[in-house]
Formats: C-alpha cells, structure tokens, sequence
C-alpha cells in the first residue's frame, strides 16, 4: 500500500502545483473569439473526437471567426487554431524550431513509432533525415515506378474479376483492399520485405495492424482523452512508463513496436552482408540506407541500432496510412465527378496513343508519362489528384505549442471579441497551437467560393493569390 500511497501524494501535489501554475499563467488569448466551452473538464474533446467527417468543427468556425479561433482543451486550457497562411509558414518554415510537437502528441506517436524520425526533434530530427534522404530523391522515386506500375496492374486485373463476380449485386470493400496493396506497394520498393498483404492468410504484420488506430484512437473516451492532455504537464521520465500501463490499447501498441523492432533487427542481420554488397549497384532503398548507416562507424549521421528499428516500424505506419487514406479520397472525388474520370480516361488513351501503344496489356512506362506531362497532354489528371489530396488531407490538423514567447503574422487579420481588427497574435511559452490543415484548404478568400467542393481548377486559384503576395510584398 506504500508505494500506491506515495503515488497518489505525488499526483496530489503535482495536479495543485499545474493548477496554480495555470490560474497565475497569464492569459494572451482572452480577446479571441471561439465557440463556447461545453465542459470545464473535457472543453471540446468530445466534438472535435465524434465529428462525422474530419474537419466539420472547423470548417463551421472558419465561417464563423475567420482563419484563427480557439477551442478548450482539458481543464478549460485555450487551444489556438490557425488556418491563416502566413501564420501556418512563421510556425512551420519560418520559426519551425521555435515551435515543436506538443508534449503528449509526440508521446502519443511515440507509442506506436518508437523514437523514429516522426518522433525526434532537433538535431537528433536532422541527423536522421540526412541519413534517409537519398531514398526519397526524384531519381530514387523513379526506379521504382515500375514496380508500382505492375502492383496497380495487378490491383485493376484483381477488382475486374471480384466486379465480374458480384454482377452488380453486392459491394466491394475498397478501402480494405487498398490497404492491403498499401502494403504491398511499401514493403519491397521501401524496405525490401515481404508483409505477405495479399495471401490467404494474413501476414504478421497486417495481423498486427488490424484495428490498430481504431482501438486505440478512434472515438476515444473524455477520460482517455484528457489522461492524454495531462501528458503535457510531466517530465519525460514520466512519460516514458507510460507505455508499460496495463491499458488493452497500450498492450496492442507495444506489440506492434515490438514486431516491428524485432523484424527490422532480424531483417538487418540476414541481409547486411548482401545489402553492402549492393551498394556498388546504387541500390537506394529505405532499408539498404539504413544497414549502411549503421555499419559506417564513421559517418557523421550515422543513427544507432535503436533508432534503425524504430525507422522500421514508422515506415510501415507512416507509409502505409499515406497511401491507404489518400487514394480512397481520390476514389471518392472521382465518383462524384464523372465527367472529370471520364477526361483521365481519354487522357490516358490519348497518351497510349501517341507512344503507339496498341495493346490493351502493355503500360506506358516511366519515360513516356514524362514526356506526355512535359508536352502537357496529361492536363487533368494531376491537378485532379492535387486537388483530391486538398479536400481530403491526410492530416486535418497539426498540433504544436510555442517554444518560447513570439508574435505570429496573419495574412487575414481577424476580429476580436472586443470588436478590433488585429494582424498579429501574441503567444507565451507553453502556448497550445492547433494547424488546421482542412480549414487551410478551404479558405473561400484563396480557392474561391466553391472551396467546399471538388474543381481541379482550384490549383490555379492558388497560384494566382501567391504571385498576387509576391507582388505585394515587393
């Protein structure tokens, strides 16, 4: 019972030492307007956690407020959201170290990806990054289109046959099967592994990630909510035991982290010999990359044993969930714009045709979908995907909080609830920052009215308003 006891003292004098430290904080968003707080303890979790669709709650107070509001958090703490363009490039370009992740976000990541890149910060952040660039440049990204054209031949040959079964009389799971070929589509081209996405039985890894964001986060509880936010408020020491509660969540987790160390690690061992010896080949996977970082003692980015596991599991989740999420969008935008799928479908037979390719089987390969982009006959079908990915991003929001006391800009200035027009907002250290990345891309004033609804033309309203900046700034 001691042990229990000294607990529950620390957390006693710990909860009364953040109170004070909140009442005696001062305030620098009283002036702010933003919806009104439902519940002191839980603020706006619970709508924010149950929306129907990403992004309603702050589609309604773009409408409302303009393009900065905020919203409660836990304990009635102030929350500011920004979807204001220059504010969102001073936090994240401008002054991005000045800002980090928020304390229980990255813990929250830290919990499924291990201390991978997703997770570092500062100088740990760069020394990784420097290390797994060279994967990601464009002449990387171009030897292995071919293998993404064969899987997506594969996937249009596999709904084809489950089409002609069903004759139109059920339905077919499409997100399921395409985060299945996310998998497919990451595991070889990436990390060189198999994760056995598409057998009869479910590999390993696909076992483990059954459920995995639903059970963990998916309409979570006010209370499991709020445990959360109270992540902010103690030392890293703390958080670190975290990850060892008896929670059904937490035991799924550290499961998933767990195999993805111990394939990466076991992965290394079998082919480090092999993956050096490739290296004169100019092979540029994730996965060779970081066998090579490892074994040079004297690179100057040279990432430790644990930190290469860990780039494991976060190429898993962070690749395949990019993947998964952004195509069914494309999905869905296409079918409710038809006569726009109907010009890809011209487009792509227009380029066909101009490379004289005839049979049905034959796909245009990397070289000609340059050439046809550079003479500017493919026209439609990127600006469709671009503005896919901005109706439906793959994050709604970013969360943040200020390093240190600062000013950020606006580009729209905003009304307060005293009635001024204010183009600055002052934040102190510790500052709860919200980047609405789905209000951002619906701002009537950049992509014009019809920001709610699918125009691939949108791009271009884009790119007049930044040259208009441009100009004005010169």
């Amino acid at each position: 019972m001691e042990p229990i006891l000294l607990a529950s003292a620390f957390l006693a004098v710990w909860g009364l030492l953040l109170l004070l430290k909140r009442l005696l904080r001062p305030n620098t968003l009283s002036d702010i307007r933003g919806p009104p707080s439902p519940s002191f303890f839980f603020g706006h979790e619970y709508q924010l956690l149950n929306q129907d669709e990403a992004g309603d709650f702050d589609f309604k107070h773009l409408g409302e407020c303009g393009t900065v509001w905020k919203a409660k958090t836990c304990l009635d703490v102030d929350n500011l959201v920004v979807a204001d363009p220059l504010a969102v490039q001073h936090i994240l370009h401008a002054s991005r170290y000045m800002y980090p992740k928020r304390a229980d976000i990255s813990q929250n990541l830290k919990l499924v990806l291990g201390d991978g890149i997703v997770v570092a910060v500062g100088d740990t952040h760069s020394r990784q990054k420097k290390a797994m660039n060279p994967a990601f440049s464009a002449s990387q990204l171009k030897t292995i289109v071919p293998v993404f054209q064969r899987s997506v031949d594969h996937l249009c040959r596999k709904l084809k046959v489950d089409a002609d079964k069903i004759n139109g009389e059920s339905s077919i799971n499409l997100a399921s099967l395409l985060s299945r070929y996310a998998f497919f589509l990451l595991g070889r081209p990436a990390l060189n592994y198999e994760f056995d996405a598409l057998d009869e039985v479910d590999g390993p890894f696909v076992k483990a990630f059954n459920g995995l964001h639903t059970d963990s986060g998916l309409y979570p509880r006010n209370g499991t909510s709020c445990s959360g936010h109270s992540w902010l408020y103690f030392p890293q020491w703390f958080l670190n035991l975290v990850q060892y509660t008896p929670i059904a969540e937490y035991i799924k987790l550290r499961h998933f982290v767990k195999l993805a160390k111990s394939t990466a690690k076991k992965h290394i061992e079998e082919r480090k010999d092999v993956v050096l010896e490739e290296e004169e080949k100019g092979r540029k996977d994730v996965f060779s990359l970081l066998v090579r970082a490892n074994k040079d003692e004297e690179a100057k980015y040279k990432m430790s044993e644990d930190e290469i596991y860990c780039q494991f599991s976060t190429m898993v989740l962070a690749g395949h969930d990019t993947t998964a999420n952004t195509i069914p969008g494309r999905f869905t935008s296409a079918a409710n714009a038809p006569k726009s799928s109907t010009g890809y479908a011209l487009e792509i037979m227009a380029a066909r045709q101009e490379h004289g390719i005839i049979d049905d089987e034959a796909a245009l390969d990397t070289h000609m979908l340059v050439r046809s982009l550079r003479g500017k006959l493919l026209v439609l079908i990127l600006p469709g995907l671009q503005e896919s990915c901005r109706l439906h991003p793959i994050f709604s929001t970013l969360a943040r909080e200020a390093g240190q006391d600062d000013v950020i800009p606006l580009s729209f200035p905003i009304q307060t609830q005293s009635g001024a027009l204010v183009d600055s907002i002052t934040v102190r250290k510790g500052q709860s920052i919200g980047i609405s990345v789905c209000a951002y891309n619906r701002i009537r004033a950049i992509w014009g009215e019809d920001a709610h609804e699918w125009n691939r033309d949108s791009y271009r309203l884009l790119i007049t308003w930044l040259l208009g900046a441009i100009l004005n700034l010169g």
